[in-house]
């Protein structure tokens, strides 16, 4: 299995301990060996400091060169200061800087200034750094760690892909930058993380190689090619190329798709992506926070309404619907909104309302239904303009503990209309060319039919298009 390349970062092999005018000790590796300087001098032997001046250059075992404007070696602190135009460079590495200094016993390089470290065999590089520390793996400390604490720096991180294949670039800037390995990476403050297809914002974000996975945290916000998605925080699973495979957002999760024409709300929201477009939904209020909604549902289409009273309900919403429940699956192949299934005191209303209803009663203002169960089907048709939208097809409401319950209007050939209100265990409502065609019920308990006094004199009380309720 191919490991990604994200954080080859690691600088092993630096150790830089001075023991000599002409020699600094790299740990049990060997010598560096000091080729060339404008001029050395021994500031106080006693305490074994050399000053080395006029361009320090350093070859060290392993091909690593230090390269430095001046040098301070402390022998006896087990230190070493490097000063102007810094330099270090091994077989894959490339580190520079304005200062550098390396402390021995402790196993730490600490550069500042202009900081900027990059892996030559991938690309992968951390610039705009004002200060680093870089901790070495030791006895005590197995894990490397790369920190830079302020300054927003940016990390290019590369992923080589296949033979001839574009490498998967991932830019990351934030206030505060860690490295820890060859695998794990967090960045806290004002974090913006941007890839070919997908960016990501938040507080704070933490990446796991092993686990393949992406942690948003604090007003997380990921937006894709066609839709956003946002929560308190966000967990996105990757495939091995490193693509998005799932979504998961939690605490006031909301996903916004501009393809499928749907948003969808929930406290818990996870999303399955297929070639790096949505293909499934789930949205789910916890039980916790569940309860008995009220008797009737708020104006849905309100951007005003409040809808901070309990209970807590998962909603989807589109240009012609809206859907309420405890749960919510929606199924988008192909960027189209195919169905969307509501469990749990469902609740459903057409928000394409005729213009003839806008002075009606609120009761019967709207196409309605409700049960324990509401699937909801679609299609497309073609708008005047000749372009194709997604439109509802079908409204089926299934009753559990209490019957399910709708409203719809119909127009006869006259274009009249008349009200169908049902209550059954079983009701089916479809539209053709955006108007109810049919509603059929199963197990009915109550039904009543409204229709204007005019029709009723000349068309009879069966008047209506599709009017009539099949089973009983």
């Amino acid at each position: 299995m191919k490991r990604a390349m994200w954080l080859r970062l690691v600088l092993s092999g630096l150790a830089v301990a001075p023991a000599a005018p002409a020699a600094a000790q790299i740990g049990a590796t060997g010598q560096c060996e000091l080729t060339s300087s404008g001029g050395v001098t021994n500031i106080n032997r006693a305490l074994g400091i050399t000053w080395i001046g006029g361009g320090a250059l350093f070859h060290c075992p392993r091909g690593v060169t230090i390269r430095a404007d001046s040098a301070v070696l402390m022998e006896t602190q087990g230190m070493a200061e490097f000063v102007g135009a810094v330099r270090y460079t091994d077989s894959t590495r490339v580190m520079t800087a304005d200062w550098a200094q390396y402390q021995r016993d402790q196993a730490i390089l600490v550069a500042s200034g202009n900081v900027t470290l990059s892996d030559q065999s991938t690309g992968t590089t951390i610039r705009n750094a004002p200060y680093m520390t870089y901790y070495q793996s030791t006895e005590t400390r197995p894990e490397e760690l790369i920190y830079i604490p302020s300054g927003r720096p940016e990390a290019v991180l590369v992923r080589a892909g296949e033979a001839g294949a574009v490498p998967d670039t991932t830019w990351i800037v934030a206030d505060q930058l860690n490295i820890h390995g060859k695998s794990r990476f967090l960045a806290r403050g004002d974090v913006v993380i941007t890839r070919t297809d997908v960016r990501g914002t938040g507080r704070e974000a933490e990446y796991t190689e092993e686990l393949h996975e992406l942690r948003l945290h604090g007003a997380a916000r990921l937006v894709g090619e066609d839709y956003e998605l946002t929560g308190d925080t966000i967990i996105a699973h990757t495939d091995e190329a490193e693509r998005l495979r799932e979504v998961v957002a939690r605490g006031a999760g909301e996903l916004v798709s501009d393809e499928s024409d749907v948003r969808v709300s929930a406290p818990f929201l996870r999303i399955t992506l297929v070639d790096g477009e949505v293909e499934r939904l789930v949205a789910v209020v916890p039980l916790e926070a569940r309860g008995v909604p009220p008797a009737v549902e708020p104006e849905v289409d309100d951007p005003d309404a409040e809808r901070a009273a309990e209970p807590v309900r998962a909603r989807a919403v589109s240009s012609d619907f809206t859907l309420i429940a405890d749960s919510i699956d929606a199924r988008t192949p192909d960027r189209q909104l195919e169905e969307v299934i509501a469990i749990g005191h469902a609740y459903a209303e057409r928000l394409d309302v005729d213009s003839s209803r806008v002075t009606l009663p609120a009761v019967i203002a709207k196409d309605w239904v409700k049960g324990d169960t509401i699937v909801a089907t679609f299609g497309s048709q073609d708008t005047a303009a000749g372009q194709e939208e997604r439109v509802i097809e079908q409204l089926t409401a299934i009753g559990a503990e209490t019957p399910a319950a709708a409203l719809a209007m119909l127009r006869d050939e006259a274009r009249e209309p008349s009200f169908s209100y049902q209550i059954a265990r079983w009701i089916q409502i479809r539209f053709s060319a955006g108007e109810v065609d049919v509603v059929e019920v199963d197990g009915l308990q109550q039904g009543l039919h409204l229709q204007p006094e005019s029709a009723a004199r000349t068309l009879g009380p069966r008047a209506g298009r599709g009017g009539g309720s099949g089973g009983s």
